[in-house]
């Protein structure tokens, strides 16, 4: 699994180092197995840690989120949106989403993405040899291309998720994040989770559970 965990960092373009420290991240079960469980409802998290009066209630919504990804970092690749619903083969760019009649169309340019991606690994990685460069920079063009096809298939979203704490019933603290990914919604949910549980410590730890509401 970390393994796994590794492989997904390093192909959005992480750091080895980087990658293998979120990898060796400690992993929670918290039974976060299916996102629209949580989709536009609320429902309650099994958190062992917590004292028998505690209870985590965590939500997910969409977000009308006005950002694409390719505008919300530095790609590798531009996006190049065409609005006249017309193709330019054989100039280096590939179709990315086919909107089809009256909708735009997104085109990724390919090309200057590998040529973009190999001189960064020339130029911060010497000592790999022609082919593993060459190799690594096709494996971060070809995951960013397929990212992108993914948001515009509605494969993923970006979402915002709320955790809050309650304590016999009520509401004592909350804390949110927005334009989470929907594909990767897991962790930001359990490091929500974590911090109502350092929440509900700290008002245990105070010696008055009331006295801190």
């Amino acid at each position: 699994m970390r393994n796994e965990i590794y492989k997904k960092y390093r192909a959005r373009g992480y750091e080895a180092s980087e990658a293998l420290r979120l990898a060796r991240l400690p992993k929670h079960d918290y039974g976060l197995n299916n996102l629209y469980d949580y989709m536009q409802v609320s429902d309650m998290v099994n958190v062992p840690e917590l004292a028998p009066e505690f209870e985590i209630k965590l939500e997910c919504f969409y977000e009308d989120y006005a950002e694409v990804p390719w505008d919300f970092y530095e790609s590798n690749g531009e996006v190049i949106v065409d609005t006249r619903y017309q193709e330019q083969p054989g100039n280096g760019n590939v179709e990315m989403y086919h909107g089809g009649f009256r909708q735009n169309s997104y085109r990724y340019a390919w090309q200057d993405a590998v040529r973009k991606t190999r001189k960064e690994f020339d130029e911060y990685r010497p000592k790999w040899g022609k082919t593993m460069r060459q190799d690594y920079a096709l494996e971060r063009v070809r995951s960013e291309l397929k990212y992108f096809r993914g948001f515009c298939n509605d494969d993923w979203a970006y979402i915002w998720i709320k955790a809050t704490l309650l304590w016999n019933g009520k509401e004592v603290a909350e804390e949110s994040f927005g334009g989470i990914e929907s594909s990767d919604w897991q962790s930001s949910a359990e490091e929500l989770i974590g911090q109502m549980i350092r929440e509900s410590r700290a008002m245990v730890y105070a010696g008055s559970t009331v006295g801190c509401v």
